[in-house]
């Protein structure tokens, strides 16, 4: 017995110019809904102490841009490995620049992933609220469906 999942994106608009109104990021925002204050304030400290994006996942943000810093972290880890690696038995002398670049980009990711991870939220939130205003029936709703006798799925909807 197969089943098929089947991903239906559904939208209905009152006319056809307000549908443009809302752009993709916009729909993002509604999607993801609003960033509770414990989201928030636990993304942030573990954005802060742990990184790798994790903080992000929490805040629901890390399609966004989490994994950015999940990329960005490990693949500057790797740099720097690679330079210590060029670096042994070099008495303490060893000068590789694979080592100063991976442990820059690291500390640049790092800062960048911290200063995200409290400062935008805030901002996204204020968006939020700002559409839920000009679009007070907006809303992201999912669903079973069925297709058939033997084929079930999941549908997506969108309307305002």
């Amino acid at each position: 017995m197969k089943y098929i999942l089947a991903i239906l994106l559904l939208a209905t608009t009152a006319n056809a110019e307000e549908a443009e109104i809302i752009s993709p990021e916009d729909q993002r925002i509604l999607q993801r809904g609003e960033i509770s204050d414990g989201q928030y304030i636990g993304g942030g400290v573990i954005g802060t102490f742990i990184g790798l994006g994790i903080g992000h996942a929490v805040q629901n943000r890390y399609s966004d841009r989490g994994w950015i810093f999940t990329a960005g972290e490990a693949v500057s880890t790797a740099v720097v490995l690679s330079g210590a690696l060029e670096c042994i038995g070099h008495d303490g002398k060893c000068k590789s620049p694979m080592l100063a670049i991976g442990v820059a980009g690291f500390f640049g990711f790092r800062i960048w992933e911290i200063i995200d991870v409290w400062a935008a939220p805030p901002g996204l939130n204020e968006r939020y609220n700002e559409l839920k205003r000009l679009h007070p029936h907006a809303k992201w709703r999912m669903y079973p469906t069925i297709v058939g006798q033997q084929v079930g799925g999941v549908g997506f909807g969108y309307s305002f």
